[in-house]
């Protein structure tokens, strides 16, 4: 298995089918395609292949990720899978707003297309558009 860094293909603006996609999430639906496009230029999208460790669980952490497509796998330490998440759900949303440590790993188990938001990013968001991290951070409430 690789780790995130060292396999996955960056883009920050979405195709038209991307946003479509995106808005898919309940993380984005209340947000327009320009809001959209916004978030993106401030994180940005990344295809990872089957195989790649995202985190481990009891690591720090300092990124969230939306599924646009594909598939993650949430798992224990001794590799039993918690939870399998598809296209529009999002993790690891604690990581941006606290230094929290991950309670489990994350593994990508068919190609997946993710926006990642790292913590910086959400901070830079709060201060250039406020309206939109308010309605992420709406969205982070009710989850």
């Amino acid at each position: 298995m690789t780790m995130e860094d060292t396999n996955g293909k960056n883009s920050n603006l979405g195709t038209h089918e991307d946003i479509i996609f995106i808005r898919r999430s309940p993380l984005f639906k209340d947000c327009s395609d320009d809001e959209i496009r916004r978030v993106l230029e401030l994180a940005f999208l990344k295809e990872y292949k089957p195989g790649t460790v995202l985190f481990n669980k009891g690591k720090s952490g300092d990124v969230m990720y939306v599924i646009v497509r594909g598939e993650v796998e949430i798992f224990k330490e001794d590799s039993s899978v918690l939870a399998t998440l598809k296209d529009g759900q999002f993790f690891g949303e604690m990581s941006i707003i606290e230094n929290e440590i991950r309670s489990a790993g994350a593994r990508i188990s068919k190609p997946t297309k993710m926006v990642v938001i790292t913590r910086n990013a959400f901070h830079n968001m709060i201060q250039a558009d406020p309206a939109i991290t308010s309605k992420l951070l709406m969205v982070f409430l009710k989850t």
